[in-house]
C-alpha cells in the first residue's frame, strides 16, 4: 500500500547548531535529490503551499516541525514530524566529570544533553549519552544568574539490553562554579514507559551554575544481567 500510494521519500530531521542564545538551527532532508521539502512550525499540517525548505529552519521558541516531501506538486511522503525544544539551558555549555562511553558516541558529545533534541527509542541514535556502570553528573553554564524552578531529565529503558532508567536525580545550584548547594531532587515514580521524562520542580532558585547527577544503578533481582552495573541513558535536560 505504501508503495502504491507513492509516499516513500519520509523527511529526515538533523540539528545543525544550538547557540548559547537559545536559538536552533534543524536541516530538512530526503533519501533521494530532486524533491521538495515543505514544512510547518505552528502544528499544522504541511501542504505544498507551506512554505518551501531552502535553508536550516531557525528556531527561538520550541516547536513541533513538521515536512513533507513533494515531487511537482504531488506529495510523496507522509508527514514527518520532530518536537525541538527552546529552553533556558539550549546551547549553554555543559562539561561532565566522566566522558560517556565511546561504544554509543553522543553525535554532539556532552552537547546533545543542552542541544533542544530528545532521544527516540533507540539509545543508538546519537542523541542519548550513555554511561556503562557510572553515574552521570554534569555542570551547565548558564552563562548568567537565571532564575530557575524545574529541570527534567530523560532516561531510557531497554532492560533485555541491561539499560536501566534513573532511580533518581539530584540537583545542586551554584554562583562560581565551585561552591554548589542542593535544589531539589526526584525519583523514578516507576511504571513500564521505555523513556522517563523525570521532572523536578523546587523553589525558585537563582543560579548561574547548575549541576545535575543522574544515578545509575545495580540490575535488580529477576532482570536480565541482575546484580550488574546497569547501562544509563540520558537525554535532554531541561531547565525551566
Amino acid at each position: 500500500e505504501t508503495i502504491r500510494s507513492g509516499r516513500y521519500y519520509d523527511v529526515e530531521f538533523e540539528p545543525v547548531s544550538a547557540s548559547p542564545s537559545g536559538v536552533l538551527e534543524i536541516a530538512l532532508s530526503t533519501p533521494v535529490t530532486g524533491l521538495e521539502i515543505h514544512y510547518t512550525t505552528d502544528c499544522s499540517t504541511p501542504t505544498p503551499q507551506s512554505p518551501r525548505y531552502d535553508r536550516p529552519v531557525r528556531l527561538e521558541r520550541s516547536a513541533i516541525v513538521k515536512a513533507i516531501a513533494c515531487r511537482q506538486g504531488a506529495v510523496v511522503s507522509d508527514v514527518r514530524e520532530k518536537e525541538f525544544i527552546v529552553h533556558r539551558a539550549t546551547g549553554k555549555a555543559i562539561t561532565l566529570t566522566a566522558p560517556p562511553s565511546p561504544k554509543y558516541p553522543p553525535k554532539d558529545g556532552p552537547a546533545a544533553l543542552v542541544n533542544g533534541v530528545t532521544g527516540s527509542g533507540s539509545y543508538a541514535d546519537g542523541q542519548w549519552v550513555g554511561m556503562e556502570g557510572a553515574d552521570l553528573e554534569a555542570v551547565i553554564d548558564l552563562g548568567a544568574a537565571t532564575e530557575v524552578t524545574t529541570v527534567s531529565v530523560g532516561s531510557l529503558s531497554s532492560r533485555s539490553s541491561w539499560v536501566h532508567r534513573t532511580p533518581l536525580v539530584e540537583l545542586f545550584g551554584s554562583a562560581d562554579g565551585q561552591t554548589f548547594a542542593k535544589l531539589g531532587e526526584g525519583a523514578d515514580p516507576g511504571g513500564d514507559d521505555p523513556i522517563l521524562r523525570l521532572k523536578v520542580s523546587f523553589p525558585a532558585a537563582t543560579t548561574r551554575y547548575l549541576k545535575v547527577l543522574v544515578h545509575n544503578q545495580v540490575i535488580p533481582e529477576g532482570a536480565d544481567g541482575a546484580g550488574q552495573p546497569a547501562w544509563l541513558f540520558v537525554d535532554e535536560i531541561i531547565v525551566q
